[in-house]
Parts: C-alpha cells; sequence; structure tokens
C-alpha cells in the first residue's frame, strides 16, 4: 500500500455519498493499492484483506457499487482483471520514485487520454487546467481564453502567468542553468513546460527553478560542499525537478509561503546574470519585480 492525498471535497462528494459506507472507505484504499496510473489488479479477496480486514462485507459487491457509481472502471485483458480510478491523476501526485505502471491500460482510459492535458504526446495541443479550453500550439493565450468561469476555478487561478513562448523561454534558461554540469544539457521541450504548468498550476515556474538552481550551485564553496551531491546528481534532473516543484505546489495549496521565505532583492537576481547563461540585467529586473509582488501579497 502508497501513502495517497485526500482532500475534504471527498467527504462532500454528493455522488460518492450514495455508495455503501464501507464502499467509500474501500475507495480510498483503492488509491493505496494502485500504482501510479491509478491501476490495480482485480482480486477483491486480496483488497478486502488489505484494506477492510476487520469488516464483514463482501469485497465484490462494494467493487460493484463502485464500478456502477462511475468511481472505478473494472476491465479484463488477456484473461487477467484490472481496475483503473478515472481521476486519480487529477487528485494524485505519485512520488516521483513510484515504479512506472507494469498493469496495461484499458481502451477506455486510453481514450480519456486522448483528452487529457496530462498526455501531451497524443495531442498537438494542451488544455487550460480545469477549462476544457485549448493552449495554441505557440503556447500564448489571446485575451478571451483567459476569462475563466469563476465556479470553475479557484481564485488563485485568476493571476496566474499567461502560458507564451517569452515564458516557455525563460523557463527553459532557468532549467538549463540549474544543471549546467550535465553533459549533454537537459533536455525540455514545450510540451515538458505545458505539462509542468497543468500539473503544477499555482506555481511560478520560473521564479521556483531560479531558486532550484540557486540552491543546487551556491556561490560559496563550503555551501557547494555541504549540499548533497549524491542527491543532484544521481537523481534524473525531471525527476527532481518534479520533487522542487510538488513541495511548491503543496505550499502554495496550502496558503502559506515557505518558513525561510526572504524578501527578495535585486541583487540577488542581478547575481545570476554572472551564473545564468542568456540570463540578463533585463530578464533580472522583471524577474525581481515578480518575485517582490508576490512576496508583499504573502499573508
Amino acid at each position: 500500500m502508497r501513502a495517497r492525498n485526500i482532500k475534504s471535497a471527498f467527504f462532500e462528494n454528493e455522488n460518492l455519498a450514495e455508495c455503501e459506507p464501507l464502499a467509500r472507505i474501500l475507495f480510498i484504499g483503492l488509491w493505496g493499492a494502485a500504482d501510479r496510473e491509478g491501476r490495480l489488479e482485480d482480486r477483491p479477496k486480496r483488497l478486502k484483506h488489505q484494506i477492510l480486514g476487520y469488516d464483514d462485507c463482501d469485497a465484490e459487491a462494494l467493487l460493484c457499487d463502485l464500478e456502477d457509481s462511475g468511481f472505478i472502471h473494472r476491465y479484463e485483458i488477456d484473461g487477467n482483471g484490472y481496475i483503473w480510478v478515472p481521476k486519480f491523476l487529477k487528485h494524485q501526485r505519485p512520488h516521483f520514485n513510484e515504479r512506472d505502471s507494469v498493469i496495461p491500460p484499458s481502451d477506455r482510459e486510453l481514450a480519456a487520454k486522448d483528452d487529457s492535458p496530462t498526455d501531451q504526446g497524443k495531442k498537438d495541443f494542451a488544455l487550460i487546467p480545469d477549462t476544457g479550453k485549448r493552449i495554441p500550439e505557440n503556447g500564448s493565450l489571446n485575451p478571451d481564453t483567459t476569462k475563466m468561469n469563476p465556479d470553475v476555478i479557484d481564485e488563485g487561478a485568476k493571476t496566474r502567468p499567461a502560458i507564451d513562448g517569452t515564458d516557455f523561454e525563460r523557463v527553459l534558461v532557468a532549467v538549463q542553468s540549474a544543471f549546467h554540469y550535465l553533459d549533454p544539457p537537459v533536455d525540455f521541450s514545450l510540451e515538458d513546460y505545458r505539462l509542468f504548468s497543468a500539473t503544477y498550476p499555482d506555481v511560478h515556474l520560473h521564479r521556483e527553478l531560479v531558486r532550484m538552481g540557486a540552491w543546487l550551485n551556491p556561490e560559496d564553496s563550503a555551501d557547494l560542499a555541504a549540499v548533497d551531491r549524491d542527491r543532484r546528481r544521481k537523481k534524473q534532473p525531471r525527476q527532481f525537478m518534479m520533487y522542487w516543484l510538488n513541495n511548491s505546489q503543496n505550499a502554495a495549496e496550502k496558503e502559506r509561503p515557505a518558513p525561510d521565505e526572504p524578501e527578495p532583492t535585486l541583487e540577488w537576481y542581478l547575481d545570476l546574470t554572472d551564473r545564468a547563461p542568456g540570463y540578463g540585467e533585463k530578464e533580472a529586473k522583471a524577474d525581481f519585480e515578480e518575485a517582490h509582488r508576490r512576496w508583499t501579497e504573502l499573508p
């Protein structure tokens, strides 16, 4: 069983309330039994033992209850039964060290991913999270596409930066500068940028990646020696970025600043121009102004 998140909306879901109480508990347990794609083996007796071992119940009937309500999808491939939780990736962020799924997806899952922003390889466009609106191939948003339904998105989404080519280029420089010691350089595409933007909607990507780069490459040699080099060099760059941004996203969702959040200074950003190729004074001043504005808005 794996550790998973549970949100307050779970207890307010009226459709889920129609299921048996033990079915709701079983549903939570399925998240921990599922792999990073929300898939698991359809073995009612085993699941009953793992999740409801102290309860006298029929796990098969509870699974049917969840399937009839649309919370899980049960399917069979080559004689083997599997379960898929359709909204698993919408609410869960699996640890980057979690192994890839070895369970084949169902046709229903593949069809759903064709229209999902988390599957960028199958579409030439991405979707603005929770709106169903397209981000064009050039990555820019016109004014009309930013008029989102306030009943659909949270208040914080109204102040998120627009996704455009300029933002992508700045993020790319930040990524390559942070991992400048790698050869060949880190490969970070526009599709990667869109995926990160959708996965971490409350995070200012450029700002956080610049901070990550400063942590990975401190000026003081003594500080550099104190950094856990195995941690930053043995892990894949993508995994480390996901680790860093996931922590930032969690902090943003809790609506609190990092405990060590200092007031930004222009000197700190200007100093990066000497350490980050392609990062000039103009970019430093723009980032400082944005960082200081956000700092003044912190609770």
